[in-house]
Parts: structure tokens; sequence; C-alpha cells
């Protein structure tokens, strides 16, 4: 048994898919201040943590300064909502051009790809390739990130030498 058989349409829509995926990647990291962003989801992990230590208390002082961490998590919350919104308003539009256009192309096709012996259309096969694309790129992306953390931070510690 084959693990993957492709038909010329499934390999069009895993083209279509990557180049998809990589757009609305670049759009995200190019748009959002990723610095920014990284703080606002560290600061939201730990409000959450002192949340959940916070709200097994009985007692009237921790449980006020809990509330107020919640305030400050929803406004925390609205600002990566917002941050995020921009590079969908750009991408969202031509993506559902796209997606008409595959649809339209594609339908009528049936199936584009076989996996482990199930029989995908065009959909299931592209948010497969769609997800393990983004799910790579958020990888290397993370990766490279560290990396140049790791050296800007090794550079700042030669010259306090």
């Amino acid at each position: 048994m084959t693990i993957i058989q492709l038909t010329q349409a499934g390999v069009e829509i895993t083209l279509i898919a990557i180049a998809i995926t990589l757009l609305t990647f670049t759009v995200n990291k190019v748009m959002i201040n990723q610095d920014e962003l990284e703080k606002v989801q560290k600061r939201t992990k730990e409000i959450n943590k002192n949340m959940k230590e916070k709200t097994k208390s009985k007692e009237e002082d921790i449980i006020k300064k809990a509330q107020e961490e919640q305030k400050e998590l929803m406004e925390l919350m609205g600002k990566q909502f917002k941050m995020s919104m921009k590079p969908m308003i750009i991408t969202i539009i031509p993506i559902l051009i796209i997606f008409a256009a595959i649809k339209a192309k594609y339908d009528k096709i049936g199936v584009t790809a076989t996996l482990f012996g199930i029989k995908l259309t065009w959909f299931w096969w592209y948010l497969i390739i769609a997800l393990i694309t983004s799910s790579l790129l958020n990888k290397i992306y993370t990766i490279i990130r560290q990396y140049k953390k790791t050296k800007k931070e090794g550079k700042q510690n030669a010259k306090t030498k």
C-alpha cells in the first residue's frame, strides 16, 4: 500500500496550499511587531498562572489582586487581537477569491489525493498541506528567532566585559 498517492490536481493543490500558507505567514510576520507580540504573550501567560494560584485563595486582598490582573489580561488579549486583525484584513479577500477559483476548478474532480488509503477531496488535502506547512514555517521561524536572540545576547555580554 502506498502512503500518498497524488493526482495532477493533488500536486497543484499542494503547490497552491504551500504558496498561500507562505504568503499569509510572511504577511503576518511583517505586519505584526514580533517583539511586542512576544511580550504580550509572555505577560498573558504570567497572569494566567498567577490567577490560577490566586483563585484558590479565600483571602479578600488576594482575590482583589486577581480581579485587577484579570482586567490587565483582558486589555492584553484585546491588544493581541488587534495585532492579528491587521494582516487578516489584508489577506482574507485575496484568499477568498483564490478559494472560489480552486473550488470551481477542483470540486468536479473529486479525489485529489489518497493518504494511507483514505481518499481526500481538494479541500481536505489543502487543509493537511496548509497545516503541515504552517507548522514547519513556525518551527523554522522560532528556531531562527531564538538563534538571533542568543547571538544578540552574546554580543551584549561581550560588550559589558
